[in-house]
């Protein structure tokens, strides 16, 4: 008789979902979790007086800010409060102005980070961190870059105390150590191949749509990954989780994807990177501390990427931590403590 599997160790908070209005109208949704035991603090109105730090959770790709719930509780135990946001498109965002394709790459990060701004001035915040994982971590570094571009016009509306990065795609870095199905789509962003795109996001769209978690998640390319993340993913309660975090990202279909994939996979970050290289090159003023964590056997996002990012965009003025034996998603699942503790102002030197 087989022996009967351990309970998983993995639990996900409830979340609330919550949204503002934005000055063109669009609506801009995020997240927050139920992680305190107190019934005072479980009632998390996102306009009553924050007890803890506020932390930005910017998703993966493609994702939503229910992914938050990965490290929710540790950002909780740490002193902060999690506010995971869906970007244009994704979950419950509306999609990006109509007119944003037109304008470029950089004119939709610059889209994001005001929105991002606008919620900071509905919440009144005065002081706020960042996660930014996988796909998120190119936000979470134009939001650095907008922070600095307001300190230099006269002042942010809120101090950005710090930064954690888990993981984050930098496409300049290039493709070579990928697996093989972001090799893949690295390539077609690059070469234009748009209806490439669109039929892969469509279809990946419509099988969230269609099929129960149990054949979706038979269906996921785990064959590529490292053991440390099939590991993980063996685990029901992970598993579950990841298909219902991939069924809001796309809930809306599939041209958020395919917009944010002409973002995320480009060859050159233009603006983004040249701006970031000389704030950090020899700034004399004082910059909010990055953290970088990276598994040494992420197959999705290498470990060049990283790399990339502490050598050369940030002059080596951030904490790279690199993690032996984690791939991706072990890395965001078992390192939550420490990119957490990172983001909190009174753990950050610790």
């Amino acid at each position: 008789m087989a022996e009967p599997k351990a309970a998983s160790p993995f639990s996900f908070p409830e979340a609330d979902r919550h949204s503002v209005i934005l000055s063109d109208g669009r609506t801009l949704s995020y997240r927050t979790f139920r992680c305190s035991t107190s019934e005072d603090e479980q009632a998390t109105a996102p306009n009553k007086q924050l007890q803890h730090h506020p932390v930005l959770y910017l998703h993966g790709f493609p994702g939503s800010g229910l992914e938050g719930g990965a490290c929710a509780k540790q950002v909780h135990e740490a002193g902060g409060q999690l506010f995971g946001v869906d970007r244009p498109g994704f979950g419950y965002s509306d999609p990006y102005p109509s007119n944003i394709n037109e304008q470029g790459a950089d004119a939709q990060l610059d889209c994001v980070c005001d929105s991002i701004w606008e919620l900071i001035g509905h919440l009144q915040w005065k002081s706020f961190s960042i996660i930014g994982v996988s796909g998120g971590g190119p936000y979470a570094l134009a939001m650095l870059k907008s922070y600095l571009d307001r300190q230099n016009r006269g002042g942010a509306a809120a101090k950005l105390e710090a930064i954690s990065i888990v993981a984050g795609i930098f496409a300049p870095a290039g493709c070579e150590d990928m697996m093989e199905t972001n090799q893949k789509l690295y390539r077609a962003v690059n070469d234009r191949r748009e209806w490439t795109l669109w039929a892969v996001f469509t279809a990946q769209s419509f099988l969230l749509k269609l099929l129960p978690a149990s054949i979706a998640l038979k269906m996921m390319p785990t064959s590529q990954l490292p053991p440390a993340d099939k590991e993980l993913m063996d685990d029901p309660v992970v598993a579950n989780w990841f298909y219902n975090v991939g069924a809001e990202a796309m809930r809306q279909g599939s041209s958020a994807a395919l917009t944010e994939a002409f973002i995320l996979f480009r060859k050159e970050y233009g603006q983004l990177e040249e701006s970031l290289k000389a704030y950090f090159a020899d700034s004399p003023q004082q910059l909010p501390p990055v953290s970088i964590f990276q598994g040494s056997e992420d197959v999705n996002v290498p470990t060049s990427h990283s790399v990339h990012v502490h050598d050369q965009v940030l002059h080596k003025r951030s904490k790279l931590h690199t993690y032996d034996g984690l791939g991706h998603a072990s890395l965001v699942g078992l390192k939550a403590e420490d990119y957490s503790r990172a983001a909190i102002p009174t753990t950050t030197n610790n």
